[in-house]
């Protein structure tokens, strides 16, 4: 009778044990915190029978009675479940993986000239899983590749996020403007003397600036270090070439003949001296006054000395047009000031 006493208890003793037994899950399955999921949630699940009191113990000594605990640290979570018959504890670990891939770019600072007119950016990462996403001024980003090539200035900005945690990274580059135009001063219209025919222009003195010339077929014309010399009236187009960066700009002009000025050809009458550094003297009696105006309309007007002569020192250098009334006839002169 003793022993089946025994047997009995130690039956019982079992059943009362499997009445405790729970099982704990993760979601996600992983059991790991990512970038991706921040939060691991841990699940105690009851085997046999569901009246059974969970306390979640955290890092750090705190704890929670729940069926399910969200955690947000890494490290062993412990769970002790209690039923009228008994206790059973379990521990589970929650791992950690936020690391963040290594990423480097280059260049930092690139730019682009006419030459070169866009510029290449290069990720790279030890970590072979990452994914990479491209953000930018230029129209049709984001791209997804390691490399991009800019061809607008701005900042551009890549992210390189890592597949398996989704652990991002960013790196920065700077794309500046370095197209260099050449800048003139060129007016749009110039006027040959009657008499002449033909039309000195100045062109700046500059090493990394090349000049060439576009007229129409049979406009013949002059191009050398001291200027550009045109034989005929036509549409032309100056064109300048910046060596150094490969920038080319275009201007476009017209030169017109005479434009309703006539000059007698009975009498010649010139401007000395012509280039000049101020003062100039007429070969002839000048009547009224004379009229000095720019190629872009200005004008002044001045009064011939007791010499025939007048003086242009305080104006710019540059090329200026001389109207005067000779013999009753009126004229144009172009004269050319030069310190």
């Amino acid at each position: 009778m003793r022993c089946y006493l025994v047997g009995v208890l130690f039956c019982w003793s079992l059943f009362l044990g499997g009445q405790v037994n729970f099982t704990l899950t993760t979601a996600p399955a992983h059991g790991s915190l990512t970038c991706h999921h921040k939060t691991i949630t841990v699940t105690a699940t009851a085997g046999i029978v569901s009246a059974i009191n969970y306390t979640f113990y955290a890092p750090g000594g705190l704890s929670q009675a729940t069926t399910a605990l969200n955690c947000t640290v890494a490290g062993v979570y412990t769970v002790i479940g209690q039923s009228a018959s008994g206790s059973l504890s379990k521990t589970i670990a929650v791992t950690s993986n936020t690391v963040a891939p290594q990423l480097s770019l280059t260049p930092i600072v690139s730019s682009i000239t006419c030459s070169k007119p866009n510029t290449v950016l290069s990720a790279f990462s030890t970590n072979s899983t990452c994914v990479y996403n491209w953000l930018g001024p230029t129209v049709g980003l984001p791209s997804t590749n390691s490399t991009y090539t800019a061809a607008t200035v701005g900042v551009y900005t890549v992210i390189a996020t890592d597949a398996t945690n989704g652990c991002e990274a960013k790196a920065m580059a700077t794309v500046i403007d370095q197209r260099d135009y050449p800048q003139l001063q060129l007016a749009s219209i110039y006027t040959m003397e009657c008499s002449g025919a033909e039309l000195q222009l100045s062109l700046p003195q500059n090493a990394t600036v090349s000049y060439s010339l576009l007229a129409s077929a049979g406009m013949s014309h002059t191009l050398n270090a001291q200027g550009i010399m045109l034989h005929q009236p036509g549409q032309y187009t100056l064109v300048a070439q910046n060596v150094a960066s490969g920038c080319t700009a275009y201007y476009p002009f017209a030169v017109w003949n005479c434009v309703g000025i006539e000059e007698a050809m009975v009498f010649r009458v010139s401007v000395q001296p012509n280039p000049t550094s101020g003062c100039i003297r007429f070969t002839a009696p000048v009547k009224g006054p004379v009229t000095i105006s720019t190629v872009d309309g200005r004008s002044w007007i001045a009064i011939a000395d007791e010499e025939n002569g007048i003086d242009i020192s305080d104006l710019p250098e540059g090329i200026y047009f001389i109207e005067f009334v000779c013999h009753q006839q009126k004229f144009r002169k172009r004269v050319v000031l030069v310190r």
